[in-house]
């Protein structure tokens, strides 16, 4: 089940030996994908690094953790069909360049994409994406890019941030760029993403 507003984030518990340790989101993914391609259980993931684990502000090493326990957290998984092939992505999915570098739209799980804040009420468990647009004239953007860190650019009227758990996109053209937890996966036309609720286990 999914976590609650207002709910822990997580429990304490010893890592799994089993548990796959991975130092960014998109290390994350790979290894998420790699087991759904071979129709095997999502592995338990320690996480040492990356926007995820910035979010649910895991500090301690990959040693620490295994030998002094951590905190489990069940978190959404997200899927997204782009062009009718399936991606996951653990952390977030951004449509566009550079945030607030033109027009852009992150689908995100975790708060964090990479330096800013992008998502300050975001939750990695409770069934929901957090979807942030922006599209913003030269000078807004450069006063929200100040505010990003702190997550102090919401509210704003060039920003919009719903709670959902699909949303489906569309564009003409070439496409636009996307992005799943980091990494580039080209130009899509078509892209929709959903959520499967408490997925993954991790621990930090």
């Amino acid at each position: 089940m999914p976590i609650a507003e207002g709910e822990d984030w997580g429990e304490p518990a010893p890592v799994p030996a089993g548990a796959v340790a991975v130092a960014s989101d998109a290390a994350a993914r790979d290894e998420l994908e790699a087991s759904r391609r071979r129709s095997e259980p999502l592995p338990e993931l320690v996480l040492t690094g990356g926007d995820l684990h910035r979010t649910l502000g895991g500090s301690r090493s990959e040693a620490r953790l295994r030998a002094e326990g951590a905190t489990r957290v069940r978190c959404d998984l997200g899927v997204a069909l782009c062009d009718g092939v399936v991606g996951l992505f653990i952390a977030h999915l951004v449509i566009g360049g550079h945030f607030l570098s033109g027009r852009t739209t992150a689908v995100c799980n975790a708060s964090f994409v990479g330096r800013a804040n992008l998502a300050p009420r975001a939750h990695p468990g409770d069934g929901l994406f957090d979807v942030i647009e922006a599209d913003l004239p030269l000078r807004q953007r450069m006063l929200a890019w100040g505010r990003l860190p702190s997550g102090s650019h919401i509210p704003h009227p060039g920003i919009t941030s719903r709670r959902t758990s699909h949303r489906q996109f569309g564009f003409s053209g070439r496409g636009r760029p996307v992005r799943l937890d980091g990494a580039a996966i080209g130009l899509v036309r078509s892209l929709s993403v959903r959520v499967e609720p408490a997925a993954v286990s991790v621990y930090v």
